[in-house]
C-alpha cells in the first residue's frame, strides 16, 4: 500500500503536460484507489484521449445533492533548464516535493482521495453522496473536459448542491478561500498614424499614439499594485483589484527576415490582458478604456477579444458564490467547519486568475469554493521548481477530514 506521499510523487511523475497531455497513464491511478477504498469508479469521454474521471462514495441518501470535489489532471509546459530539480521525477529532498503540478493541482487530487479513502476506512457513511472528479484541459479553458461534462446528461445524474475546486497556496498562516473570479478582458489596442522616413520627424505616428495609452495603462496598472500592497492587513489580495498586463507588440513590417526599419509604420497594436473583479462596474470600466485611447491626434481604438473565452456578454460580471446574507449558506458551513477545528482563513477573496469553477457557476449554478489546503508556502503555480513540503501535503489531508463531514452531512435540502 502507498503512502499518501509515494502517491503525490506517482501522480507528478504522469506527463499530463501541454501541448500534448498523456491521459491515459492517470488510468491505473485511478483504479488503484477505487479498489484500495471501494470507490465506484466511472470514465467517460465527451472528447477522445481526453477522460474524465469519477470516483464515488455513496451516501445514506440517495436523493440527497451530492457534493463534487474537483480537480484537474493537466499541467502547463515547463522550462527545464529553469528547474534545478527534474519536473517529472516527483523528487524528495528537505522535506519538499518537486513537480509540476505539485501545487496546481495535483497536491488537492491527492488530498481529496486520501482524506475520503481514510474516513471511509473509519466506518464513515457520508449523508450526501461524495464525487470525486478528476477532468483534463483546465490548463487551456476546459473545451475538452469541464464544458462538454456540464451540458451532459452524466452532470445530471451526479446532482450536485456544492462544489469544491482548487485555491491558492497561502504564504501567510492562515488559509485562502475563493467565492468568485475576475472577468477576463483580453483586448487589442489598435493606434493609426500617418506613414514616412524613418529619418523624419512626424507627429502622431501610430507608435507614439499606441506608446501614450500603453503609459496611461501602466500608471492604472501600478495604482492597483500600490492600492494591493496597502491593504494586506484588511484580508485582500489579488483577486480584489484590477490587473492590465501588456502581454503583445506589433508594428511595422511583421517578417523578421525582411526588416524595414527606416519605414514608419502607419498601424501599431498592442494585446493587453486585464483581469476585473466582480466589485467593479464594467460599463465604468469600459468609459475607463475609451479615455484612455482618447488621446491627441486620435487615430486610437480597442476591441474585446474576451468573447473567445466563453465568458458570457462582456459587460455582465462573472456570478460569485454568496459569503454574506441568507444565501451564504455554504460558506458559513465551509468556514465553521474549519474555524470549529482551529484552522485559521483569510476571509473569502476573488480568485486572481480563472478555474473551472467559473463555468460551473456560469453554466449549471452550483455554489462553488476555490481552496487549497497548503498554507505557509510561497505560490508557486506555473513557476520554475514548484513543490508542495510534505507537511503541507499531509496537513491538507488532516483539514479535508475535518472540514468534508461538514459538507456531506448537511441537511440544508430537507
Amino acid at each position: 500500500m502507498s503512502s499518501p506521499v509515494e502517491s503525490f510523487q506517482r501522480y507528478l511523475r504522469m506527463k499530463t503536460v501541454h501541448p500534448n497531455p498523456d491521459y491515459s497513464l492517470v488510468d491505473p491511478f485511478m483504479r488503484d484507489y477505487a479498489d484500495r477504498f471501494g470507490f465506484r469508479l466511472r470514465c467517460e469521454e465527451f472528447v477522445a484521449g481526453h477522460p474524465i474521471f469519477v470516483l464515488t462514495w455513496d451516501g445514506s441518501d440517495a436523493c440527497a445533492p451530492s457534493i463534487v470535489l474537483l480537480s484537474h489532471m493537466d499541467v502547463v509546459p515547463v522550462d527545464t533548464e529553469k528547474w534545478t530539480k527534474d519536473p517529472w521525477s516527483g523528487h524528495l529532498v528537505d522535506g519538499k516535493i518537486y513537480g509540476r503540478g505539485a501545487q496546481d493541482m495535483k497536491c488537492v487530487g491527492v488530498q481529496y482521495l486520501e482524506a475520503c479513502g481514510s474516513l471511509k476506512s473509519e466506518g464513515v457513511v457520508p449523508l450526501r453522496t461524495v464525487h470525486i472528479l478528476f477532468v483534463p484541459d483546465e490548463e487551456i479553458g476546459g473545451g475538452r473536459g469541464i464544458k462538454p461534462l456540464l451540458s451532459s446528461e452524466l452532470w445530471k445524474k451526479l446532482g450536485p448542491g456544492f462544489l469544491l475546486d482548487e485555491g491558492l497556496a497561502s504564504p501567510s498562516p492562515s488559509f485562502s478561500v475563493f467565492y468568485g473570479e475576475r472577468k477576463i478582458w483580453w483586448i487589442r489596442v489598435k493606434a493609426c498614424g500617418p506613414a514616412g522616413h524613418g529619418s523624419r520627424f512626424i507627429p502622431n505616428t501610430a507608435v507614439q499614439q499606441l506608446n501614450k495609452v500603453l503609459a496611461r495603462i501602466e500608471k492604472y496598472h501600478e495604482e492597483q499594485r500600490v492600492l494591493l500592497m496597502g491593504s494586506c492587513s484588511c484580508g485582500k489580495q489579488l483577486g480584489d483589484f484590477t490587473t492590465a498586463n501588456v502581454t503583445m507588440l506589433s508594428a511595422g513590417n511583421p517578417n523578421p527576415s525582411t526588416p524595414q526599419y527606416n519605414v514608419i509604420p502607419t498601424e501599431a497594436y498592442a494585446g493587453v490582458d486585464i483581469r476585473i473583479p466582480a466589485t467593479v462596474n464594467l460599463e465604468e470600466f469600459k468609459r475607463t478604456l475609451d479615455e484612455w485611447c482618447a488621446v491627441e491626434g486620435g487615430g486610437v481604438s480597442w476591441e474585446p477579444l474576451a468573447q473567445v473565452c466563453g465568458e458570457g456578454p462582456l459587460f455582465t460580471s462573472n456570478p460569485t458564490t454568496p459569503v454574506e446574507g441568507p444565501d451564504a449558506h455554504w460558506w458559513r458551513v465551509f468556514s465553521g467547519a474549519l474555524g470549529s477545528k482551529g484552522w485559521a482563513v483569510h476571509p473569502p477573496s476573488i480568485f486572481p486568475a480563472a478555474t473551472d469553477s467559473r463555468w460551473v457557476r456560469l453554466m449549471s449554478g452550483i455554489p462553488c469554493l476555490g481552496f487549497s489546503p497548503i498554507r505557509s508556502t510561497p505560490i508557486l503555480l506555473h513557476d520554475h521548481d514548484e513543490f508542495l513540503s510534505v507537511e503541507a501535503l499531509l496537513e491538507g489531508i488532516r483539514v479535508y477530514k475535518d472540514v468534508l463531514p461538514a459538507l456531506f452531512n448537511d441537511k440544508s435540502y430537507q
